[in-house]
């Protein structure tokens, strides 16, 4: 019988590769006795399908304009005197 720690790593795991059918087995028996093993699976899946509808990044634009990095600057400084 896995752990919880072997469980959520086989589940991570199985996010990259099919596993061994054995590891696999273990795995569903795993998640068929263990709620919460069985809601960080479907996290693990939320964050994946999440991450994959974001749009990429261009890194050679800047994705915050001037007068919003000022602003954040501005509200920063405002936070560290205030202490």
């Amino acid at each position: 019988m896995l752990t919880c720690r072997d469980a959520t790593a086989l589940a991570s795991r199985a996010m990259d590769a099919p596993l061994p059918w054995r590891q696999r087995l273990s795995l569903r028996m795993h998640l068929a006795m263990c709620r919460y093993c069985t809601r960080y699976q479907r996290q693990l899946r939320f964050i994946r399908l999440a991450v994959a509808t974001l749009e990429p990044i261009d890194a050679g634009k800047e994705s915050l304009g001037e007068g919003t990095k000022d602003a954040i600057r501005k509200r920063i400084s405002e936070a560290k005197t205030s202490r």
